[in-house]
């Protein structure tokens, strides 16, 4: 996917799109359903591009599509808490020596996660999927909502929001 044209891409797109269709809606749409897939069409193709873009030119690599992740957090001496999850895609960058991992979560609307949200406890699911991936050394360097939806008037299409670790490394990393 790194090293693809954007004909490569739009050739992708059309060569998979009849199949998902097929696959979600196992080859019976109404003209409501099929008004709402073919209106997302529009976005698709730079969509993938976008993330094209950066696996292109940033240092992370995806190494999970709904990877699950789980945690136990002790309570008292005889109780634990587990939490489970599933993040939408969890990547990882080795650089110098370290590894560096990120949690991305997909959102067609609205999403923000504040340091006043987190201080207050709110807005935890993506640090815990991010913590709980760091478990052998790992560096967490990032937890992303990817805004992949139709922007508002003024919003940039197909923004990042979230936090990162403030290195070199997982800066350059991030570049696209």
């Amino acid at each position: 996917f790194k090293s693809k044209t954007p004909e490569e891409i739009k050739e992708f797109f059309e060569e998979n799109r009849d199949n998902y269709k097929d696959l979600v809606f196992h080859r019976k749409t109404d003209e409501r359903e099929k008004y709402s897939f073919d209106s997302h069409e529009e976005i698709i193709l730079p969509l993938l591009q976008n993330v094209h873009d950066e696996f292109a030119n940033g240092g992370f690599v995806p190494i999970q599509f709904e990877g699950t992740t789980f945690s136990n957090y002790p309570i008292t001496d005889k109780t634990t808490a587990s939490l489970y999850g599933k993040a939408d895609r969890i990547d990882v960058l080795e650089k110098d020596g370290e590894k560096f991992v990120r949690i991305i979560d997909y959102k067609t609307g609205k999403k923000k996660m504040t340091e006043g949200d987190i201080k207050k406890g709110f807005e935890m699911q993506m640090l815990t999927y991010l913590f709980s991936q760091c478990k052998n050394g790992e560096t967490p360097a990032g937890a992303l909502y990817f805004l992949c939806g139709m922007p508002s008037k003024g919003e940039k299409l197909f923004s990042r929001k979230g936090f990162m670790l403030d290195t070199p490394q997982v800066k350059d990393a991030m570049k696209f």
